[in-house]
């Protein structure tokens, strides 16, 4: 009786349970083993029945291919051979679909026959493999927006995008491509493959109804799960060399408008899942967002930059112009002279008593009484007055004045201030005499100029305001090989070449518009050939100021822009290729040293050349062999392999080299040329692979609710910085979350998971049994039985590190963004209590309130109807889950649609938003 009731208790469990006798005999199994092995059987036509030799089965299932068997195999005979008393191993079974995981422990019993003991987890395994997508994916993100935070250029944006969606992101192909307008793509950026495989992206025309046509026409995204032949065959083959299954396409947006695609793509079918792709989603528009920033940013510099070019020519001009400004104060009677005027009357900079009277004692006294009259005349009238005068200036020197003053009234219409300008007018005036007695002279000199022109090594050409040509010096014909003749009366853009001919045209129109600029275009010769030149010009006016023309200057560039192009590719090939390029003399000298070289060894390239490498760079105790091989390269030997070497702090590390000898042409040895990489991160490869599993901590729990009890494992317990005995229960484990949103957060989390089945993925902040903080990722879900919730399980990982990089990023972002405010956007900045700590003045426009009547009151009692809208979903991702969040919305009660970008700070939120 007492076997029996062991047997149904046996067979009553989950786990499959046999006895294998030292023959390997089955001579005993529960219930579960017997339905696994009629399963088996049915797959594969093996027994491992009740009954049946389990070694036999296995040895046959080792002859037919199945690879996890022979570990079990080895496992039972270990313990028959009394080597190990016990044994637990994990295997999985890849010939089902979908694939099943199990853990197999087996243990000696007295009687000397072993008991087997499986378990089933292949739901455990699917959750690890989705907490190891999310990991990916938020580390991915991570990624993208530290390059949003520090990028110094779009294009270098777009490449660090492409570049971390495969080093970081776990995609195997992605590209960036703008719209021209039309129905081509331009690749601006890609990683996963040499840019010369792929150059047919460079103008990409995409099929009209395809992925990349509706995210250019606005969709958020588009999938394709299984990529099918496309109309392009060059990406046909693209696509099939890299084995790529699975696509998808995102918009990349400025100003609210798609302008490209960010495509990404998958050696997988069906790659793409949900989760993904919202965070893919909020990938594209974090970058849009960089976009719009950067946008504004130049936009506010440019402002600042002509704002000050501006006061600068000002400065400039009055200074040419001998021309001065001046403010009177009526009421306190001080002034304030610009330096143009204080110049003018050769007094220093910090004169102090600049007031009327001061003015008024340097004007000549044959002229003050006048000039003393003008002044009280301009108090009282509301017209400009202007009228000239001499000055004695502080060094006895008379000169003549031309000033021009007008009054300035107060609110109650009395005057203020007087406002005026001065201008020295007396070299002006002897010019004007002198112009007269040189025109005569001009126009005898005329034949002679001609005859200069002809004589200069430069071109001129020379335009009517209509475009056509006028004159052309013979330099112009020797450089397009036209005769004069042909070149009459044409307008220059006929000889312009087509493959710059808009920029080209744009700038020959700004000449005309009188800008003054210099460039560079390509013209086409008589003889179809294309001849680079340098533009300078000067716009001819008449006697009443009109365009009558244009003055080209016309240089024959073709020569020293392909020898410029050539040297510039090969200087910046030198100095942007990341491994080091080191060349010596024959005497193995230093004589170059690239930008990844002083990188790599710490020397600059004045501190490196003119050291011999060897002692430079190689360890005393090494430097034997690498003379040796110095010898060996002056015999015309080159060498490719490891070699060891030192920084200029002293470390040792190992480089992958590639030394070549260098011969002139009559085969004399001249010196080599290195090219070496840094391999120590490919030699920690391996140590780092080993440790990331005890980096990561990644625990498991279980909550049993039917008894009460709670299981942490052991790295649970370490995140947690409790003992390893520490027994943990429910309101234990609520209580190290920190109290506020994370607590109520974890607690809502449990609640609804135990009420109606919800699962939860959580990023909340703990406080430690030791008292740290520590932010950490959970993710929970129930298990119901008869409609009643039984247990509660799931895992913990530790993200401080993670987390406290993006909190970081995110207040970056949010001092960068200040600059908002001064383009326009409205903005409010919250505390944690969602209370208000500033409303700025546009916001006041905007959301018409005051910002007296909202200062310290909470979000939601000022806006009651935004709850439970978009609005507090997306400003509570921001809060809680502390991550930059940007969105458009409509809010009923303004009746208006909004751009908003919410970022986090340690303190709150900032929200910036503008009406669309």
């Amino acid at each position: 009786m007492e076997a029996n009731f062991n047997r149904e208790i046996l067979d009553a469990l989950a786990a499959h349970i046999a006895v294998v006798d030292p023959t390997g005999k089955i001579i005993a199994a529960n219930e579960a083993w017997r339905q696994y092995a009629k399963e088996r059987a049915a797959v594969n036509g093996i027994d491992i029945s009740e009954g049946s030799n389990y070694f036999e089965a296995s040895l046959r299932a080792i002859n037919e291919g199945v690879a996890y068997v022979s570990g079990i195999y080895k496992c039972i005979k270990a313990i028959l051979d009394r080597e190990v008393s016990t044994f637990e191993i994990e295997y999985c079974i890849t010939s089902v679909n979908p694939v099943r995981w199990f853990i197999l422990s087996g243990s000696m019993l007295p009687t000397g026959q072993v008991v087997l003991s499986r378990t089933e987890i292949t739901d455990r395994k699917k959750t690890e493999q989705q907490l190891i997508y999310a990991n990916r994916l938020y580390s991915f993100l991570s990624h993208i927006n530290k390059t949003i935070t520090h990028f110094s250029d779009v294009k270098s944006l777009f490449n660090d995008s492409c570049q971390i969606s495969i080093e970081t992101g776990g995609f195997d192909f992605a590209w960036i491509g703008i719209s021209d307008g039309g129905k081509n793509l331009t690749m601006t950026a890609c990683s996963g493959a040499a840019e010369d495989t792929v150059d047919f992206l460079n103008s990409y025309t995409y099929d009209v109804g395809g992925s990349i046509a509706k995210v250019l026409q606005g969709s958020e995204y588009e999938i394709v799960a299984d990529i099918p032949e496309l109309p392009d065959q060059k990406f046909n083959e693209f696509v099939k060399s890299r084995g790529l299954k699975s696509a998808i396409c995102l918009p990349i947006r400025q100003g609210g408008s798609v302008i490209g695609t960010f495509n990404l793509y998958s050696t997988e079918k069906h790659f793409f899942i949900p989760s993904e792709i919202n965070l893919l989603t909020e990938i594209a528009r974090d970058i849009s967002f960089a976009l719009d920033v950067a946008d504004m940013e130049e936009k506010r510099a440019e402002g600042v930059r002509n704002l000050q070019y501006k006061n600068i020519k000002l400065s400039e001009a009055q200074s040419l112009a001998r021309l001065g400004n001046f403010e009177f104060d009526v009421t306190s009677h001080s002034a304030v002279w610009s330096q143009e005027l204080l110049d003018i009357y050769g007094l220093p900079k910090d004169e102090p008593q600049q007031s009327l009277e001061m003015w008024l004692s340097h004007v000549h006294p044959e002229d003050r009484e006048e000039v003393r009259k003008k002044t009280q005349e301009a108090l009282t009238a509301d017209y400009e007055l202007s009228y000239s005068y001499r000055i004695i200036r502080s060094d006895g020197e008379v000169r003549t004045i031309n000033s021009k003053v007008r009054t300035v009234l107060d609110a109650q219409g009395i005057p203020s201030m007087l406002i005026g300008i001065g201008q020295d007018v007396t070299e002006i005036n002897d010019a004007i005499e002198a112009l007269y007695a040189s025109e005569d002279a001009f126009l005898k000199s005329e034949s002679r100029y001609h005859q200069i022109i002809e004589l200069v090594q430069e071109g001129i050409w020379i335009m009517n305001r209509k475009g056509e040509t006028v004159y052309t010096s013979s330099k112009v014909s020797e450089i397009l090989k036209y005769d004069p003749s042909e070149l009459q009366g044409k307008d220059i853009y006929q000889f312009i070449d087509r493959t710059n001919k808009k920029d080209a045209v744009r700038s020959i129109q700004h000449l005309m518009k009188g800008k003054k600029e210099a460039f560079e275009i390509a013209l086409r010769s008589k003889w179809d050939e294309p001849v680079w030149v340098s533009i300078s010009s000067s716009i001819m006016k008449d006697e009443y100021g009109e365009n009558q023309g244009l003055i080209m200057v016309i240089t024959d560039v073709t020569k020293q822009r392909k020898s410029d192009e050539e040297n510039r590719f090969k200087a910046i090939l030198l100095k942007t290729i990341a491994q080091a390029v080191i060349a010596t003399d024959e005497e193995g000298r230093i004589t170059y040293w690239n930008k990844a070289a002083e990188e790599m060894f710490g020397w600059r390239p004045k501190d490196a050349k003119g050291n011999k490498c060897i002692d430079l760079l190689v360890p005393e105790e090494y430097r034997p062999a690498m003379v040796e091989l110095f010898q060996e390269l002056k015999s015309g030997k080159s060498h490719t392999g490891e070699i060891l070497v030192h920084r200029r702090n002293g470390e040792v590390f190992p480089v992958f080299a590639t030394d070549s000898p260098i011969f002139d042409s009559k085969r004399t040895f001249k010196g080599m040329i290195c090219v070496a990489s840094d391999i120590t991160d490919k030699k920690k490869l391996v140590n780092q692979l080993k440790k990331v599993k005890g980096i990561s901590q990644f625990g498991t729990w279980e909550a049993n609710l039917a008894q009460n009890t709670l299981r942490w494992s052991s790295i649970v317990k370490q995140i947690h910085e409790v003992p390893p005995d520490f027994v943990p229960d429910m309101h234990r484990a609520i209580s190290f979350y920190k109290p506020g949103p994370s607590r109520k957060a974890i607690t809502n989390a449990m609640k609804e998971a135990i009420e109606i089945g919800k699962s939860w993925n959580l990023e909340l902040e703990i406080i430690t049994g030791n008292g740290n903080s520590r932010w950490v990722r959970t993710i929970g879900e129930a298990e119901f039985l008869n409609g009643h919730c039984i247990k509660l399980f799931g895992s913990i990982q530790n993200i401080h590190a993670q987390k406290s990089i993006e909190i970081e990023l995110a207040e970056l972002l949010f001092e960068k963004n200040l600059i908002l405010q001064s383009l326009g956007d409205a903005f409010i900045v919250l505390n944690k209590n969602w209370e208000v700590l500033y409303f700025s003045d546009v916001a006041e426009i905007f959301l018409r309130k005051k910002s007296e009547n909202v200062i310290g009151r909470n979000i939601w009692d000022i806006f009651p109807d935004a709850k439970g809208t978009k609005f507090e979903d997306e400003y509570q991702k921001a809060m809680y889950q502390h991550v930059p969040v940007q969105f458009e919305a409509y809010y009923e009660g303004l009746a208006a649609n909004f751009s908003v970008n919410a970022l986090p700070n340690s303190d709150g939120l900032t929200i910036f938003f503008k009406k669309l």
